[in-house]
C-alpha cells in the first residue's frame, strides 16, 4: 500500500494491527515513519514505545533528529549566530517539505562553511536523511560522495 501511494489506507491497516498487537514494534516504526510529516508528535509517541536497542534504532534516531531540527526552526534563537544559520534553517525547511535533495545540498554547504555549527548538526542531519531514505535510495547515493568530501576536505 505504501509503495503504491495508498498512504491513508496503510495508516488505517497499521493502526488496526496495533489495536490487535499493541507490542508490534515493526508496525509502530512503519506507522511512525508514515505519519511523521503530518503528525510528528503522534509519531514521536509511537517511537517512545519502541524498545531501546531495537533493530529499528536507526529509523528512530533519524526521526528524532528531524524532530530536534523542527524544534530549532520554531525557535531559531536557540541557534548561535553564524554566517550559515539561515542556510541551516532553510535546509530544515526543506526536510519539512520532504525535499530531501535540496536539504542534503544545503546541509553539505553548511558542513563546508562551518562544520561544527549546532554541534555538528548538519552532519547529523545528513546521516538522518540517509537513514530515513535508506542506503540504496538514489538521493542517498547521489549525495553520499559530496557528504564525505565535505567532511574530510
Amino acid at each position: 500500500m505504501i509503495s503504491s501511494g495508498e498512504l491513508k489506507q496503510a495508516e488505517k491497516v497499521l493502526e488496526n494491527i496495533l489495536v490487535d498487537e499493541p507490542n508490534n514494534q515493526k508496525a509502530k516504526i512503519i506507522l511512525a515513519k508514515l505519519i511523521f510529516f503530518d503528525d510528528f508528535e503522534k509519531s514521536l509517541k509511537l517511537l517512545d514505545q519502541i524498545e531501546e536497542g531495537s533493530e529499528h534504532s536507526e529509523s528512530i534516531d533519524s526521526l528524532k533528529t528531524f524532530a530536534y531540527l523542527f524544534s530549532l526552526k520554531n525557535n531559531p534563537e536557540n541557534l548561535d549566530n553564524s554566517s550559515v544559520k539561515n542556510l541551516y534553517l532553510d535546509a530544515i525547511n526543506e526536510i519539512q517539505k520532504q525535499n530531501f535533495d535540496s536539504a542534503l545540498t544545503k546541509f553539505i554547504e553548511v558542513i563546508r562553511a562551518d562544520r561544527y555549527f549546532d554541534n555538528d548538526g548538519a552532519r547529523k542531519a545528513c546521516i538522518a536523511i540517509f537513514k530515513y531514505l535508506g542506503e540504496e535510495n538514489e538521493l542517498t547515493l547521489k549525495h553520499r560522495r559530496d557528504f564525505g568530501r565535505a567532511l574530510y576536505v
